[in-house]
């Protein structure tokens, strides 16, 4: 909260020291707009940090909800939605990539009443700066008519990967894979792979390895040839091309492939993530160790969290 009334020289310094200790920031947008300025004289403070300048600078940011119930503010209800509704306001994160960054992280029916606040066109271009797995989510938790309206309002070829993998079942390889892994044709350097891996918006588990394929390069992709791994690319010279280091040896999974088939595969050679091909040997996304994990959990496992930290406040506060 402090940062939010620092000098700007002061904080220009203070920035680049944050992001390069790894620190991660975590805003209290609820009681920091409720705390903060409350006894200022106009203008007042408005309370919450600088999220989007954390932001630009690879700092990981995220949103709680602190004093749920006491006596500086009586008005928590634990809820995320409250708190992501909040922090999109104040914070100024109302464009779209944002938007959908903020509803990606939610759980399943906190995003649907989320989109539900914006008009259907604005909820579409949501969708579409979406990643296509988590817009296949979501839309899979509405009614068929509902889906179809927010499809038709997406471009056609924002809409068509999300498409396909609504056609899968939720419990398989192919339900639960993002089409948008990163993919490499083999004549490609190890140095292209390296550059392609620092995308900071891909997952760590995405950013582990790169999947080699035959033309065309985008999902579905041609041939499937294999994968190299990110650990295996930083010992490598940065001209060396990706197909003399690809490895072979693992068999990739079936988009029919059961969620009990796809753990069996991540436990028994220790993966992060895992190609997905269909009955061509085609490329058609992967499943990442996150995607597992988020289907082996109970559905409610992030409210039992915030259950308990709200049991916990009141104990404290009697």
């Amino acid at each position: 909260t402090s940062m939010h009334s620092m000098d700007n020289y002061y904080f220009s310094k203070l920035l680049p020291l944050i992001a390069e200790s790894g620190v991660a920031a975590i805003a209290n947008p609820l009681i920091n707009i409720t705390l903060q300025g409350r006894h200022d004289t106009y203008p007042k403070r408005r309370g919450l940090t600088r999220v989007p300048e954390l932001m630009a600078s690879g700092v990981t940011v995220a949103f709680g909800h602190d004093c749920v119930m006491d006596p500086w503010y009586a008005l928590g209800s634990g809820d995320m939605l409250d708190v992501a509704h909040m922090a999109v306001h104040v914070g100024h994160l109302t464009a779209l990539a944002v938007v959908a960054g903020v509803i990606e992280e939610l759980p399943d029916d906190d995003r649907v009443e989320l989109l539900g606040f914006l008009a259907d066109e604005r909820a579409a271009d949501v969708l579409e700066a979406m990643n296509d797995d988590d817009a296949a989510d979501l839309l899979s938790e509405m009614p068929a008519e509902e889906q179809e309206r927010f499809l038709t309002l997406m471009e056609p070829d924002e809409a068509e990967p999300v498409r396909r993998l609504l056609r899968y079942d939720d419990l398989t390889a192919g339900g639960l894979m993002t089409s948008e892994p990163v993919i490499l044709l083999p004549d490609a350097t190890v140095a292209e792979a390296l550059a392609m891996v620092r995308n900071p918006d891909l997952t760590p588990a995405l950013a582990a390895q790169v999947f080699v394929v035959r033309p065309p390069q985008a999902t579905p992709t041609g041939r499937f040839l294999g994968t190299a791994h990110l650990q295996r690319l930083l010992r490598e010279p940065p001209s060396a091309l990706v197909s003399g280091v690809t490895d072979t040896s693992l068999d990739p999974l079936g988009v029919d492939a059961t969620l009990s088939e796809v753990t069996r595969h991540f436990a028994t050679y220790n993966l992060v993530a895992a190609p997905v091909v269909d009955d061509n040997d085609r490329l058609v996304g992967a499943v990442s160790v996150d995607d597992v994990l988020d289907h082996l959990l109970p559905e409610d496992w992030r409210d039992r969290d915030r259950d308990a930290a709200t049991a916990q406040a009141q104990a404290g506060d009697g």
